[in-house]
């Protein structure tokens, strides 16, 4: 007879994950279990903890509700290395605050809406995060032949989404919307004629486009 939280460890938490509290209405607290982890550096296996953090991970949403991870990570000392390294989390990049569950979700979602504001308002996640996962998931469609051709009509409009960190520049981004199906057709980096004709020239079927929904921007 399995426990409830048992069944919740099932159902919500990331493999080797143990589930230690469950705080309403989606905060999960939890540790890693294993008797020891491989150092990164030198592959050599370490049982010597160092220290202790917590850190906080978001999970994808569960019927909407949002799910947070708060997880005790251990801080292992390499002996050959004399140095210490962070145990990993399988389900969780090096140095990610989400799960690649959540990512996913995010990539999935700019499949389904037409307009990236939802997104954002959903997820609660910036615009330059957005862009990037959608990037991710052009690529992962690019297979898909009724992705990569051109449709024969679309919306094109530009987006800022910050300053570039060394140049300080505002940067933005050019979304094309498929009007036929109501949904993200690609997203490119820039907003002028040069960057876009540079990123989009691979994609067949441009004489399929018959009609064009845009600002009168002069880019």
């Amino acid at each position: 007879m399995t426990t409830p939280l048992e069944n919740i460890s099932k159902l919500c938490l990331l493999p080797e994950l143990k589930l230690i509290q469950v705080i309403p209405p989606g905060f999960f607290v939890c540790e890693k279990v294993s008797n020891a982890e491989v150092c990164p550096s030198c592959a050599n296996l370490s049982q010597s903890i160092y220290d202790h953090r917590w850190v906080l991970i978001r999970d994808a949403p569960i019927r909407d509700k949002a799910i947070t991870f708060k997880i005790l990570k251990r801080r292992f000392w390499c002996k050959p290395c004399a140095k210490t390294f962070t145990e990993p989390v399988p389900g969780i990049l090096p140095g990610r605050r989400i799960t690649q569950r959540f990512r996913l979700a995010v990539m999935e979602a700019c499949r389904k809406y037409t307009d990236l504001s939802q997104v954002k308002r959903e997820f609660k996640v910036s615009y330059e995060f957005i862009y990037f996962a959608y990037y991710e998931r052009l690529r992962l469609n690019q297979a898909e032949k009724q992705d990569a051709i051109w449709p024969s009509a679309i919306g094109m409009d530009e987006h800022s989404y910050g300053k570039n960190r060394y140049t300080r520049q505002t940067q933005f981004v050019t979304t094309i919307v498929n009007h036929n199906k109501g949904k993200m057709f690609q997203a490119v980096l820039g907003k002028s004629q040069a960057e876009l004709e540079t990123q989009l020239s691979h994609i067949p079927g441009r004489e399929n486009v018959r009609r064009v929904t845009m600002d009168m921007c002069d880019p």
